[in-house]
């Protein structure tokens, strides 16, 4: 198994998040990442989880320095690009770096910087599905919206619904070099349309560009219906950008919980101290 440098996308929009304006009303912050989380910032739980995983070389923040965002505990890089800048800048420096570096890699596993509920290994776990796999140029982790359910009884994230599954986008994901330089435009719109926090703007993308494939038009009908699994979908998605993709199912919630919401600060708070206290009874019962 080859160990992963990993790059954090520390950066925002140009317009700044209701989160942000409801926990940072002042502007003290440029990001998420950067807010007072039990008694850390959000950022430091995400690089202490990467640091810990066994798939992890060495860890990338890009879109910040060691001014704006130090770290005194680990030793993270950095990547400079600006923070507001738009993600095709952002891969670029990353491609750019790497090639000054002469570092050759056949995936670039990026990590968002507001998750601080990843775990090192569910980290593993991604990573190891992610060398192990062949010739893909694309791999997502989704996770399946179920645990959402169970924990909040309903669920506040963008869910694509499936005959087999419904899932969320996870907090991790692998590019080839290949698709970041040919399919960086569609990532982009991918991109924006997320954050719209609908499904079916993400999808309405797709279809639109599928229909010009009359290969498509089968499953695409059965994703407009509803009935298209979680296959199909990666099917239409692999003819429509001529990539190869992969989606690895990580059954944890922690995993695909980021602060896109005011609520999701307080339940994210909630996640972690249940967990840490959890570990904590564990440790007692085993010292008994």
């Amino acid at each position: 198994m080859n160990k992963y440098p990993v790059f954090i996308l520390a950066g925002r929009d140009k317009e700044r998040r209701e989160i942000m304006k409801k926990m940072d009303p002042n502007e003290k912050y440029q990001i998420k990442a950067q807010l007072p989380f039990l008694g850390k910032r959000v950022i430091d739980f995400v690089v202490e989880a990467l640091y810990q995983s066994k798939m992890v070389e060495e860890v990338y923040i890009v879109g910040q320095n060691n001014e704006t965002l130090p770290f005194d505990n680990f030793p993270v890089k950095y990547i400079e690009a600006d923070y507001i800048s738009d993600i095709k800048t952002k891969y670029n420096a990353i491609l750019n770096h790497l090639e000054r570096e002469n570092k050759k890699l056949n995936y670039i596993i990026f990590c968002s910087s507001d998750c601080p509920a990843i775990r090192p290994e569910l980290v593993d776990q991604f990573i190891k599905e992610v060398d192990s796999c062949e010739n893909c140029d694309f791999i997502m982790s989704i996770v399946p919206n179920e645990r959402v359910v169970e924990l909040y009884g309903k669920s506040n994230r963008v869910v694509g619904k499936f005959t087999d599954a419904e899932v969320f986008p996870g907090e991790m994901y692998a590019l080839s070099p290949r698709a970041i330089k040919v399919g960086t435009k569609e990532i982009e719109i991918l991109s924006n349309r997320r954050r719209n926090r609908t499904f079916w703007g993400t999808a309405s993308y797709i279809v639109k560009k599928a229909l010009k494939k009359p290969s498509t038009w089968f499953k695409i009908l059965k994703l407009v219906f509803k009935r298209a699994s979680l296959e199909d979908a990666k099917i239409i998605f692999e003819k429509v950008f001529e990539i190869r993709g992969k989606a690895v199912i990580i059954d944890d919630i922690g995993f695909g919980y980021d602060l896109d919401l005011v609520e999701d600060y307080e339940r994210l708070e909630k996640l972690i101290v249940q967990r840490e206290n959890e570990i904590k009874k564990r440790t007692v019962l085993q010292k008994n």
